[in-house]
């Protein structure tokens, strides 16, 4: 596969990596404007240790794209949102829910394709597309979480995006906030007890079978999933509520914490959990100002803007740069 684009009228990949789905969206545009024109996901090829995560994907990538009459060849840079925490736009340094060590990502991605490749976590992805784009637009502070097979965070600050001294600012989801927890409850990161073990996709399922087990009237009908508890929740059903009661303690108790040391304006839920709808933001907003430092508790909790899509967005966004001349700055705006 080569590429074509040009920085005057360019296609860009943006990718958004995640535990269970692969994301994608194909935006066109120049500095000032970008506009998608296809979007879809796969299924993430975890076997072997996520070894065939990228191959899969760019097989079936290519593939998708000449359905939609679209030219792979006329892909001119690739953004990369990966779950973990990376350094220099290139290397993610373990991503525990890929089963990933430390991956040059450009390295990986350039075996396949031909172009400038840009790798950036994906919290901080989906943080820059919802300040940008969505939800946290014209904000000057706050705190996109994702919240789906873990639990991440980006932080907005003045117009930009914080990075840490070791790309791992705002993995808020391996926060100790149960660290004498057995082994049930053993994190990726080789912890236990993290919040993204209580409150993620799979925290919320350990929660839900456990106490599923001690309700004698429920009875076995399906496969469990996130989306079965939450939709049993509203439906009343007692373990469903004491499971998705637990999950909004855990994470207004967590985002708490994050307040004391940022003071955000705003926290913005993303990730496939956030799909719950109001009723869980509602149930965190309240568990976050039982436990929030008193003079930061009207810090306003919305539902991400642009949906699963931030994390493409701003990956796109940050491969947009790459076409940018020297000493100029890259501005997108608009959306598909």
């Amino acid at each position: 596969m080569k590429y074509s684009g040009s920085g005057k009228d360019a296609f860009v990949l943006g990718v958004d990596i995640g535990g269970t789905n692969i994301k994608y969206g194909v935006f066109r545009g120049t500095k000032d404007f970008m506009r998608l024109l296809s979007d879809g996901s796969f299924p993430t090829d975890r076997s072997e240790g996520g070894k065939y995560v990228f191959s899969d994907f760019f097989r079936r990538m290519e593939g998708r794209l000449s359905e939609d009459g679209l030219d792979f060849s006329k892909i001119g840079a690739l953004g990369i949102a990966v779950p973990g925490p990376v350094t220099e736009g290139r290397t993610v340094h373990g991503c525990p829910n890929l089963g990933w060590g430390t991956v040059d990502v450009r390295k990986a991605a350039e075996m396949y394709f031909h172009g400038p490749v840009y790798a950036v976590n994906d919290a901080n992805a989906a943080c820059r597309g919802e300040f940008t784009y969505g939800a946290g637009k014209g904000c000057r502070s706050g705190v996109m979480v994702t919240i789906g097979t873990g639990i991440g965070s980006g932080i907005w600050l003045n117009g930009t995006v914080l990075e840490g001294a070791f790309g791992a600012t705002g993995e808020i989801g391996h926060m100790p906030m149960h660290p004498e927890a057995g082994p049930e409850r053993l994190c990726g990161c080789g912890k236990t007890g993290c919040l993204e073990q209580y409150a993620s996709a799979s925290g919320i399922l350990k929660t839900a079978e456990l106490l599923r087990a001690e309700d004698q009237s429920f009875q076995e009908d399906s496969e469990l999933t996130a989306e079965i508890v939450f939709k049993k929740a509203k439906e009343g059903e007692s373990w469903a509520v004491r499971t998705a009661e637990s999950a909004s303690e855990m994470l207004g108790h967590a985002f708490a914490f994050v307040s004391c040391v940022l003071d955000p304006e705003i926290f913005i839920l993303g990730g496939g959990v956030s799909r719950a709808g109001e009723a869980f933001r509602n149930r965190i907003q309240a568990a976050y100002r039982k436990y929030c430092y008193w003079p930061s508790r009207d810090a306003a909790f919305a539902l991400a803007g642009l949906g699963n899509k931030a994390g493409i967005y701003g990956a796109a966004q940050g491969a947009f740069s790459l076409f940018c001349e020297p000493n100029q700055k890259c501005s997108a705006a608009g959306s598909g």
